[in-house]
This record gives C-alpha cells, structure tokens and sequence, in this order.
C-alpha cells in the first residue's frame, strides 16, 4: 500500500461554522479520496516484480477536494483548491477548511503533479500498461471517516471533524511470474490380459523376420510365455507384458499470456469477455487499434527462459531405458521478471467458483506443449479464470485499488502433470487429458485456479485454479 496518511493528507479535517447540534452531523460518515497524475508515455514490457515504496506529499503540486452530500451527489459546498503549501500543511498539522456546509457528507481528493492530467470516463486502460515505476506516478485512491468526537470543540467555537485518509493506486495489478514445470515420469502399469481373461506376454520380433514382414513394431503380445523360434529375437525372453504408462507431459513452452474479462475504461460498468468467436476475434483483440491491444505479452526469445531439470532414464525393462527427457525443455518467464497488468478494480459478490468467474479478470496462458516424446507440439490454452488466497481457504472476489495480486505459473504444474497416456498393445490411449482448450477463454466449465500472493502497494498473492 502507499500510505499517504501521515505523508500526504494525515488529517483532513472538516469544521462548520454552524454551532447548532445536528448541523454538518458527519458522524461515521464515509470519506472517499481520490488522487489523480500524470500519464507518462511508455511502450509495454515484461517487468520487473513491483516493490511497493512511498510517496511523499512534496510529490504533489496541486489538489482539489470536491465535497458531496449523503446520496453521492455534490453538495452547496465549493470545491477546495489546495497549493503546494496546503498539501504540507495537511501533510504536518492538518489543514482546516473552514465553512463547510451542513450537506457536506464525504470527500473526493484528486491530486496531481505538475503537468500531470486528471483521468476521465474516456480514460482506457490499455493507457496504463506501463511499468511499475511509471504506474506509481499514476493515480491514487482512498476512503476515511470525517468523525466528531463528541468533546473538541477546538475551532473557535465549532465542531472540528477529522478525516484520516489512507491513499492507494487507482488500480489494481496482476503480476504473473514463472513457468509450467512439465515433467514426465515413466512406470509400468497392470498386467495385460486378452479379452478372455488369459496373460499376456510381450515378446520381441527378430529384426530380420520384422523387415520382411514390414513389422513397424518392436513388440508384440501373446499368451505363450516360451519364445517363438520363427518370429522372436533370442536374446530377449517373455515377459508379463504390463501398461506402459506415462504421467506428466514431456514439455510445455509458454508463449503468450492475456488478460481478459475486464473494465477498459475509468468508471465503466461493464467488463468485455473475448472469445475466438467468430475464429480471428481474439487475435484483433489483442492487436495494435485492439479494444485489448496491450493487454497481452509474447514472451519471445528476449523474455522466455528454457529450464527444467532432466529426467534420467529408468532401469530392468526397454520402456524405463528408452525414455528419458532432456535438462531446460520447458519456457517460462525469465526468472526475476513479471508479466505485469494494471486493470480497474473489479469485484462480485457471488460465491460459486463460476459466477465468480464470469465477473473477475481472466488470465489466459497460451502453451505450445509435446505430450509425448517425439511428438509433434500442439498450441493449446490455459484459462484460469479462478483465484484463491495465499493460504488457499478461499476464492478471492475482489481485485482493490492498491493490492497487487501476484501468482506464479508454477502453481499449474501439478495440474498440467496429471495428464497421463498408457500404451497398450502399441496404441496410445489418453487415460487423463490435460486441464487445456484449444480455443482461448471459451464460454465452458474448464478452467484452472491459482493461488495468489496479495501485497499492499500493496501486493496480493494468489492461488491459481483450473475450474474443470
């Protein structure tokens, strides 16, 4: 969080000239401040992970309260222009506003440095797709109460209502980190039998009975334990043949993530869920003059990172010494690097996993994966359109003003890594696919959560989930 109360606008106090008891009564009223800055030009790029420091109130050369009554409308009372010299004297003593009308029953604060420019319902948010730096000269937000508390009388001889205000940004970030650990591990599974019942057992074909017959398999099953003179090698004896079985895919590069789902523009209602529907809409989403157009990054040679350890070949049977997986066959996010998104805040008050979903900020991840070893990769998509907390108790319903909500795409591997094939009699059956779409975001029941970190810039961490 960005705390400005004691550094910008400690105490904002609000006095009425009125002495009648009950005129300007803002007892527990709400307080809403709202702080507005410069944008700064700047092209989009992976990040570096945001950490939160301090604003002081010598950053702001001018402000403006606008006093509103108890529906949210303006109130009799004129706007409040404060100078440099008002914002430190609000930042030290507290500044004292004199005549404030009996109407008066919050506050908004829009603040900005020099040059800086107010933003508008026009204002979008592809604009704010900056770094951490320059969004921390952006806007600010926060609420307090104007309390009386029922004794100082120390104006004069009128009430003397104090506003403690806490400042926030005016957005919310997504910060993504990391990569998919793919990692296949090779076993054997159950004992094979034929459709009667009876055991099998694998034999191997001689190479030269296998080339005159243009046998493409190695292997074969039959329900003789004892060799075949005719067709088998010799050197190798009959065993119970058993399932091969792979679990986990051999590799998964991440190519591009998007955020979908959100507000595009200051104070809209409204949040746009793309889909490929008709085929090509996601992609002109996602490009220049795109209603999303920086809402997305490719990660590139510059940005993606291979790794990933590497899967030694196993023992006693050629399907463990045949299989094994090279070191850094995965990509992800180079390490020390975020893929980073402002958004307007967004919030639902529903508690099922897809009602909250259809409300909340998606994050799609666009993978190319090899399931299998030799395989050819497949592009396939990630949408986690579900966040828990840190401690995984619950699903987060709001993204604040001033909370960066962090995750790492590690979260995912576990998931992605319970995708398992078995290969029975030489055909590859799918026994678990794996948790992705081949189509962005679409309108279904197949997601994944996470689980996110969240920080007070406050940063928030947060545990990503797939909604199967």
């Amino acid at each position: 969080m960005k705390s400005i109360l004691m550094s910008m606008l400690a105490v904002a106090t609000l006095a009425s000239c009125n002495q009648q008891k009950g005129d300007n009564d803002l007892d527990g009223a709400p307080q809403a401040l709202k702080l507005q800055f410069s944008n700064v030009t700047q092209t989009r790029t992976i990040d570096t992970p945001a950490s939160p420091g301090t604003i002081a109130a010598s950053d702001f050369a001018s402000a403006t309260i606008y006093f509103l009554n108890s529906t949210g409308g303006a109130a009799s009372q004129a706007n409040y222009t404060m100078d440099a010299a008002d914002i430190a004297t609000a930042a030290s003593s507290g500044l004292i506003i004199e005549q404030v009308t009996a109407d008066v029953a919050s506050i908004v604060i829009k603040a900005k440095k020099s040059g800086g420019e107010e933003m508008t319902s026009t204002s979008n948010i592809n604009s704010y797709q900056k770094t951490f730096a320059d969004i921390e000269t952006f806007s600010y937000e926060g609420s307090a109460l104007a309390t009386w508390n029922g004794v100082d009388m120390i104006h004069g001889t009128h009430k003397l209502y104090k506003a403690s205000v806490d400042l926030y940004p005016a957005f919310a970030r997504i910060e993504v980190l990391g990569g998919i650990d793919a990692k296949p591990a090779y076993s054997l599974g159950a004992l094979i039998t034929d459709v009667s019942g009876n055991q099998l057992y694998e034999h191997k074909y001689d190479a030269a009975y296998k080339a005159a017959n243009s046998i493409t398999d190695d292997y074969y099953y039959s329900i003789d334990s004892t060799l075949d003179l005719v067709k088998d090698d010799a050197t190798y004896t009959p065993v119970a043949a058993k399932k091969l079985v792979q679990k986990g895919l051999y590799s998964a590069e991440v190519d591009s993530i998007y955020v979908n789902n959100v507000y595009l523009t200051y104070g809209a209602t409204t949040h746009i869920w793309n889909q490929d529907v008709p085929m090509g809409t996601w992609k002109t989403a996602y490009t220049t003059g795109g209603t999303h157009e920086n809402m997305c990054d490719v990660l590139g040679a510059t940005n993606g990172k291979p790794f990933g350890a590497a899967v030694a070949a196993g023992t006693g049977h050629w399907w463990m010494t045949s299989n094994s997986a090279p070191i850094d066959r995965n990509v992800g996010i180079e390490a020390g690097k975020t893929a980073a998104y402002q958004i307007f805040p967004q919030s639902s008050t529903k508690s099922d996993k897809f009602e909250l979903a259809a409300e909340l900020p998606h994050v799609i991840v666009k993978l190319n994966i090899v399931k299998v070893k030799g395989q050819p990769a497949e592009r396939v998509f990630v949408n986690i359109r579900n966040f828990r907390n840190d401690a995984n108790t619950e699903y987060i319903k709001s993204f604040e003003a001033g909370k960066i909500y962090s995750f790492s795409l590690d979260e995912l591997s576990s998931r992605l890594n319970e995708y398992e094939y078995e290969i029975v009699a030489g055909k590859v059956v799918e026994v678990t696919p794996p948790p992705v779409t081949p189509d962005p975001d679409p309108d279904t029941n197949f997601d994944l959560e996470v689980k996110v970190t969240i920080k007070n810039w406050i940063r928030v961490n947060v545990l990503p989930e797939i909604n199967d």
